[in-house]
């Protein structure tokens, strides 16, 4: 989580600072938060080209934004009281939801503070564009550029990286890291969907027990608690080379004891991987944001995308013959390290 690292380390490196990190959901009248929650899961779910359709027609214009105005409103009272309990000097957003709506409460005079915006994922998208927004960090020179020619003048562009937590810029010997863990010292394969652990088609978990005697599964759900009881009692993944967890914290270590990931494109996840020079086969994207993260880790060759789940037992057949994982040849080009030294120096 972007607000996480952020925090981190400004609790290491400016430790007079006081850091509240506030979940915005939280102050939302449970019935809409679920509404809007369960909105999206249904529209990707079951009407995936008509969400991508309108993600990508208003990539560069809001559409419908009497509707966000509305929406927006239902949560200012909160909001404004926190700022007002709070008195922050500056508010950092990780996500747009957040920023649109300290924005608008930025133009009513609620508050002065200085509101930073840090783009998450790698694609531009008008929900992240709000005109209060002091300063906005961006995952890459090309999402700066995009952004200028948009009318969002240089001054407030700022290309750091997405930030991520330290423990992600420290890479652990790999046979170390497979022992800390309890795991035999063979070819790894760590498989990540998200924390609501989506993107583990049927198809992809055949194509993953058929594997098993070559190499070992790591496999995270996240807190899918249906998908984690489900997986435990499939009779294919009962052998000793699947691993199986849900919710976790130690995510870098899993990494560093891996020579390949399969993972939803979450521009998160693909920064942490990155920074632990860790080869990544991406799954099909979900619409809209994951469609850019997707583009974005093929075209600079982070990753390759896993368009045909038969293809996978060629890539761990590969992987069972050259235990030696490439990714001793695989040197990222983000600024991970930078991102949070910028973020704090503004």
């Amino acid at each position: 989580m972007a607000a996480n690292a952020i925090k981190e380390h400004i609790n290491e490196h400016e430790p007079d600072y006081q850091v509240e990190i506030l979940e915005l959901t939280r102050y939302l009248k449970p019935t809409l938060s679920q509404w809007m929650c369960g909105a999206y899961l249904l529209a990707i779910q079951h009407s995936p080209h008509i969400w991508r359709y309108f993600y990508h027609k208003s990539r560069y214009q809001r559409v419908w934004p009497q509707l966000w105005t509305i929406v927006h409103h239902l949560i200012y009272a909160e909001v404004a009281s926190i700022l007002r309990r709070y008195q922050p000097d500056c508010i950092i957003c990780t996500h747009p939801f957040p920023s649109a709506i300290v924005s608008r409460l930025k133009q009513t005079e609620e508050t002065t503070a200085l509101l930073c915006t840090v783009v998450t994922d790698y694609g531009v998208h008008a929900t992240w564009l709000s005109p209060q927004v002091d300063i906005y960090f961006l995952p890459s020179q090309a999402i700066k550029r995009q952004i200028n020619s948009l009318g969002i003048e240089d001054a407030k562009l700022v290309v750091t990286g997405i930030p991520i937590s330290a423990k992600f810029l420290r890479k652990h010997p790999k046979d170390g890291a497979r022992r800390q863990l309890g795991l035999l010292p063979i070819p790894t394969l760590l498989c990540m969907g998200g924390g609501l652990g989506k993107g583990f088609s049927d198809e992809l978990i055949q194509a993953l027990s058929q594997c098993l005697e070559q190499v070992q599964v790591l496999f995270v759900v996240g807190k899918n608690r249906v998908l984690y009881d489900r997986l435990a009692e499939t009779i294919k993944l009962k052998h000793a080379n699947f691993h199986l967890y849900g919710f976790v914290d130690n995510i870098d270590m899993l990494m560093d004891a891996s020579d390949l990931l399969i993972t939803k494109p979450g521009g998160i996840t693909c920064t942490e991987a990155v920074a632990k020079r860790l080869p990544m086969l991406l799954l099909p994207p979900l619409p809209g944001q994951e469609d850019d993260n997707y583009s974005y880790m093929i075209e600079q060759g982070y990753g390759v995308g896993l368009s045909d789940i038969n293809s996978l037992p060629v890539y761990v057949y590969n992987l069972s013959q050259n235990s030696k994982s490439q990714s001793d040849d695989y040197i990222p080009n983000l600024h991970v390290e930078y991102s949070l030294h910028e973020l704090i120096s503004i």
